[in-house]
């Protein structure tokens, strides 16, 4: 049954929101996406395809999920119908609209994947392959924000204020098969974290990339670091929007996005979103992103030993 409202999207309008492309509103809205033979990828993003044609999308990890450009925002942005269409045409709307209950988006319950009986699989590839500090691993993994699950796979876990799991992502340990994905019903807005006590904000596209930074500020006998540090776990700004609306003492924001060209591209539409707001100020890694840089600086020392 459809609910009651007073007004209702005229044709014309649906028309207009359908035909959005959602390569374009992917790019426009921070979303990474790369050309593959055929069609768009986004990364991380558990197999989610766009076709090359910008009309119609799905998940292969998610037989239920795909659609078109209404869908697409819907799925990414956990919004519902109505509010996928608004955002579409890009106007603002008081009244209510009426569509049928079936087509409002709902988010189900984040289940994380079971816990493996050892984590020794987890320490190996984050501690021997990454290089990433074991005292940090070790931190996270007491802190419940990492974990092994039964695929061995590393799970980084964002909580909610209520400190209730809301947003994990997946990195396969096999390090001749790369993996990596958000598990099924995450929430963007609720991303892997540190929480800091001063008025800035670091801003990681990985968690791996997030660790390896507090290990190359170890490695320079920085072991306090105060600031707020996340990871987008990709390129979106809902993870962003959400912190900042949480901790409204911070009042600067500094990228540390990859050394590539879709970082960099990315890094520069935060500063244009957030630079009326905030202080801005970008730290770029010497390598293609933070993990190269560690890995690199634990070579040369290696050889100076």
């Amino acid at each position: 049954m459809a609910r009651t409202s007073r007004k209702k999207f005229t044709t014309e309008e649906i028309i207009k929101a359908t035909n959005v492309s959602i390569i374009e509103y992917a790019k426009e809205h921070g979303y990474e996406i790369k050309k593959v033979a055929g069609a768009y990828k986004m990364p991380c993003n558990g197999g989610l395809y766009i076709n090359e044609a910008g009309d119609m999308w799905n998940r292969f990890s998610n037989e239920d999920s795909g659609g078109g450009v209404i869908q697409f925002v819907m799925e990414m942005e956990n919004k519902t119908w109505v509010e996928a269409v608004k955002k579409l045409l890009g106007s603002s709307y008081d009244e209510n609209y009426s569509i049928p209950e079936k087509t409002v988006k709902v988010r189900g319950k984040l289940v994380l994947p079971k816990k493996n009986d050892n984590y020794k699989h987890l320490f190996a590839y984050l501690i021997k392959t990454r290089k990433i500090d074991k005292e940090i691993v070790s931190r996270f993994v007491k802190e419940k924000k990492i974990y092994e699950d039964t695929n061995r796979n590393c799970v980084f876990v964002g909580y909610d204020e209520e400190n209730k799991p809301r947003y994990a992502s997946l990195r396969g340990t096999n390090t001749n098969v790369r993996f990596c994905g958000d598990v099924k019903n995450s929430d963007k807005g609720y991303p892997f974290h540190q929480t800091g006590t001063s008025s800035q904000l670091l801003i990681f596209e990985s968690a791996i990339d997030l660790l390896s930074f507090l290990t190359i500020l170890k490695m320079r006998g920085i072991v306090s670091f105060s600031h707020h540090m996340i990871s987008l776990g990709g390129m979106s700004y809902l993870p962003i929007e959400k912190y900042l609306a949480k901790y409204t003492n911070i009042t600067n924001i500094i990228t540390c996005l990859d050394a590539d060209v879709e970082g960099q591209a990315f890094a520069q539409r935060i500063r244009e979103k957030f630079g009326d707001k905030y202080e801005m100020a970008s730290h770029m890694p010497e390598q293609k992103d933070f993990n190269e840089e560690l890995i690199k600086r634990m070579e040369v020392f290696s050889q100076e030993v």
